[in-house]
């Protein structure tokens, strides 16, 4: 089938969704948001292999393309080709599932590097979840301090709202606990076992 690039000129995709990243999509949720703004192109299989090839990034994505993306005759099978190649695996969805129940963010740590890897993650855990079932699995990653502080609070059901207000309540936090250290390395010492007998010698 012929590729007609001025059809596709007209449907860029790339200004309303973002490329494919197997680092940072899950390819379920990735997919489907792809697909809704195709879908109204109507476009053939060849035109559909040339806007799948604008929307990807590295080299995993290029390799699956080629190997196999291009082999595809239809909508359909590319689109099966893609979940099949992105999706992780019962493996990884179990491991992730383990890695996700000892993670836990320390007082000092860097909170958008918990962040990162906790997406990272979840989106193995859960392939195609809805944005707010990670909040309450997140809030459950957090140390006992602003776990507390935040769940004293009234419940956010927003996800960017909640990541908002978590990095300031961790922020405080941390800047508390670093002036009551800087406090008390400051304080004078108190002398050690009392006053001391003077030893005479003759």
């Amino acid at each position: 089938m012929p590729v007609d690039l001025a059809k596709l000129k007209t449907l860029d995709v790339r200004l309303i969704c973002d490329p494919f990243d197997l680092k940072k999509h899950d390819a379920d949720t990735w997919w489907t948001l792809f697909k809704a703004k195709y879908t109204h192109g109507n476009l053939n299989i060849e035109e559909l292999k040339v806007l799948v090839q604008r929307h990807g990034v590295g080299d995993l994505f290029t390799d699956w393309l080629k190997e196999k993306g291009n082999l595809c005759a239809n909508e359909a099978a590319l689109e099966a080709s893609f979940l099949q190649e992105f999706r992780p695996t019962p493996q990884e969805q179990t491991q992730a599932v383990y890695t996700l129940g000892s993670y836990r963010l320390s007082p000092g740590g860097d909170f958008d590097q918990h962040l990162d890897h906790f997406l990272a993650e979840y989106r193995k855990a859960s392939p195609g979840h809805e944005t707010k079932a990670r909040i309450l699995p997140f809030i459950g990653t957090l140390y006992e301090d602003l776990n507390s502080r935040l769940t004293s609070e009234p419940p956010i059901n927003d996800w960017a709202r909640l990541i908002t207000r978590v990095r300031f309540l961790h922020k405080q936090i941390s800047k508390e606990k670093g002036l009551a250290k800087l406090t008390a390395m400051q304080a004078p010492k108190g002398k050690q076992g009392g006053p001391q007998t003077p030893n005479f010698q003759t």
